[in-house]
């Protein structure tokens, strides 16, 4: 179940947090203007942005081009990840003293009981929106076409209003001029389609009940659209006798969601008609405000993906970079050759920008590096009985990752998976690799099929500027809890690490404390129970001997045979 209850205080708050930006901008600023045609645009934009916003993440990294381009601060090293702030985008640790506790806050039922009153009011409010628009086509089919109207009666609060091209009106007390003019009136809010925004802001209302600041805004525009209609009628009759005729016909209340011709409050209202317009430069207020507000906008719409402690490394860009600056300092290369494996790196930055697709961008550690862009898959999927295990021997192809003393994270891992692979098989496990080659497998191809368990398999390496000793052991990543979608799913993820936690620790590598919870896409878009692990350092010398040592790997063959079994016994 996803946790909706954050979900849902986090979109109303930051819908909350824009609502608050845009309505302060219009009462203290816009509001005073006789732009009225400009103030309706600016009314309806920012309440779809407040809307729409928060629905709507862009994850972009933080600045770090890496290896290259980047310094690690001297302060941060591996030993004080412990001090991570917990919060979401930053890859934490989670003590492995309490792998089965819930890592989704639950508090009791009243989150619950919340979202179910929520729901209950806002469908009262659509269902009640639903049925007065169906009542007033119903009414539709009973009026008399005239002047582009289906004219009605007037009909409880429906008095002297308009809805599209249905216009409510009582000829009681009126003479022909003053009817003429509540057509006039009536049909300029029909031509400027004012019925579209006040159904918005009706949708809006229905949506957003509970925060006061949709009522300003809908107020807002009722009262933008009458100034709007006034400053056009007041060109052809006497400002003096339209006013006395605004009083005359005042009602106390609006017309639900219909355009009312003189409802209270009308005096900001005469004061509006006999206002002098608005100097056309006071337009530029407008432009000298959006440089303030847009960075707010932004800040909702674009999600940061720090790290703390480390460069930030994607697969298909920062790999290729690290391998080739790796290689270029361990072959002791020229100068001359290090300054072509720097414009081969830039060259890959702008090969990059070219393809990237901003819904797969994910946050990453700095040991781990996956692929950004999506091409198709040569995964398949074995559908029987067996307890299936997917394995995803991280890399591949055109992403050649970190390279040291000859050896690509890409290619050990493969081997090592394709060993990991036939000691399952020999326990009865069914097993699905990502890919069985030296091949380019996209993020969303990897997590495509549906297993038992997920385990994506990569194997470290230190930026090449990182400054102290070279980091070693192994790391167990689980999902993030704020980015997860299912709580059973990420409590399975957190069970399965536990169990690989117990058996790797008896191998020669050492294991880190921790667990690591982290925004990887493969984790977090994954539909079986997930972790990523990460078997050593490739480039610390007693880590690579034992990843390229065939008793050491069929050592981690059997811990995996063993962990999976243990995972299956606590289900």
């Amino acid at each position: 179940m996803i946790n909706l209850g954050n979900v849902m205080i986090r979109y109303f708050l930051e819908s909350a947090i824009l609502m608050l930006v845009f309505c302060g901008c219009y009462h203290f600023v816009f509001k005073r203007f006789t732009f009225f045609t400009l103030n309706r645009f600016y009314l309806i934009v920012s309440l779809l942005i407040c809307l729409i916003t928060p629905l709507v993440k862009f994850e972009v990294n933080n600045p770090v081009i890496p290896s290259i381009f980047a310094e690690i601060p001297g302060d941060i090293t591996r030993d004080n990840t412990e001090e991570i702030i917990n919060q979401p985008g930053h890859v934490k640790t989670v003590t492995q003293e309490q792998p089965s506790v819930n890592l989704v806050r639950q508090d009791g039922n009243y989150i619950g009981i919340a979202i179910s009153i929520y729901a209950l009011v806002t469908a009262v409010l659509f269902i009640k929106l639903l049925i007065a628009i169906i009542f007033l086509y119903l009414k539709s089919l009973k009026g008399r076409r005239s002047e582009g109207f289906i004219i009605l009666p007037a009909f409880k609060r429906f008095s002297n209003c308009s809805f599209f091209n249905l216009l409510f009106i009582s000829r009681e007390g009126l003479s022909k001029e003053e009817f003429r003019l509540i057509v006039e009136h009536e049909k300029v809010h029909r031509q400027k389609l004012h019925s579209i925004d006040k159904t918005v802001a009706e949708l809006a209302q229905a949506l957003m009940w509970f925060n006061p600041l949709i009522y300003y805004y809908k107020n807002a525009i009722n009262e933008n659209h009458e100034y709007e209609v006034d400053s056009l009628l007041i060109r052809r009759v006497n400002k003096e006798n339209y006013s006395n005729f605004l009083l005359r016909l005042s009602t106390p209340s609006a017309p639900y969601f219909a355009n009312g011709f003189s409802s209270h409050p009308l005096k900001k209202r005469i004061q509006f008609i006999f206002k002098k317009p608005s100097h056309n430069m006071k337009k530029l207020i407008y432009l000298t405000l959006l440089p303030l507000v847009l960075p707010v906008v932004a800040v909702f719409a674009l999600e940061k993906a720090e790290v703390v402690g480390a460069i930030i490394e994607s697969n298909s860009l920062s790999g290729q970079i690290s391998g080739l600056k790796v290689k270029s300092e361990n072959k002791a290369a020229t100068k001359k050759e290090a300054a072509v494996s720097e414009k081969t790196a830039l060259s890959l930055i702008t090969d990059l920008a070219e393809c990237i697709q901003v819904n797969n961008i994910v946050q990453l550690p700095t040991e781990v590096g996956l692929n950004l862009v999506s091409e198709p898959s040569s995964a398949t999927f074995d559908a029987n009985d067996k307890f299936t295990v997917v394995l995803d021997p991280g890399h591949g192809g055109k992403d050649n990752t970190a390279y040291v003393d000859g050896i690509y994270e890409k290619d050990l891992v493969l081997e090592i998976s394709k060993n990991i692979k036939s000691a399952l098989e020999k326990n009865g496990f069914n097993v699905v690799t990502t890919r069985s080659t030296d091949e380019f497998i996209a993020l969303s191809e990897r997590v495509k099929n549906k297993g038992d368990v997920f385990i994506s398999i990569h194997v470290n390496s230190t930026p090449a500027n990182y400054k102290g000793a070279k980091p070693n052991g192994m790391d167990i990543y689980v999902p993030n809890k704020y980015r997860m979608s299912d709580s059973t799913l990420l409590n399975k993820s957190v069970s399965l690490g536990s169990s690989f936690k117990t058996e790797l620790s008896d191998l020669d590598i050492k294991m880190s404390k921790d667990f690591k919870e982290a925004s990887l896409y493969v984790l977090g878009n994954n539909p079986s129970p997930s972790i990523l692990l990460e078997l050593g350092y490739l480039d610390n010398k007693t880590d690579l001997q034992h990843l390229t040592s065939k008793v050491y790997q069929d050592k981690l063959a059997e811990s995996f045979v063993k962990a999976i079994n243990d995972y299956k016994s606590r289900l």
